[in-house]
């Protein structure tokens, strides 16, 4: 609740003294006001917000992609000199017959683990663009309405 209370403190105080209409209502027009005092604030504490309902460490996540990255990189350069040496005649059959389903298949691994860390990347980013576009729907909105900067 203490995460809840930060981000909607007058929500809190006023919630049980207006219909819930009227409270919707007042904590959209306080949060279209901070957006319009200043825009990377509110941005800074949506997303602060984001980061606290959520378990994932975004950081974490991005570190987790690079090392990935990187070794899915290592595996496609010993694929290749493994084929390199086979063709040159310096590996037997049974030597890359051995040696190369393991490769495939931790590549196939890494691959499938890159794919669910990029999907939460992009649920991350998804996050702030939407708090993005409503400040900047709500600063069109009030310069349509006559009340611009």
């Amino acid at each position: 609740m203490q995460a809840w209370t930060s981000v909607y403190p007058t929500l809190v105080s006023s919630a049980f003294s207006l219909p819930l209409h009227r409270l919707c209502t007042r904590c959209i027009r306080e949060w279209a006001a901070m957006a319009l005092a200043d825009e990377q604030a509110v941005l800074g504490r949506v997303m602060e917000q984001q980061q606290l309902n959520s378990t994932v460490d975004y950081g974490l996540i991005e570190g987790k992609k690079r090392t990935i990255g990187k070794r899915l990189e290592e595996i496609d350069k010993v694929i290749s000199r493994l084929y390199e040496d086979y063709a040159l005649g310096r590996l037997a059959g049974t030597s890359i017959d051995n040696l190369l389903p393991k490769y495939q298949k931790e590549q196939e691994e890494l691959k499938k683990q890159l794919s669910a860390l990029q999907e939460q990347s992009a649920e991350h980013d998804s996050t702030e663009q939407n708090a993005e576009k409503w400040i900047s729907l709500r600063q069109n909105r009030l310069h349509y309405f006559g009340g611009g900067r």
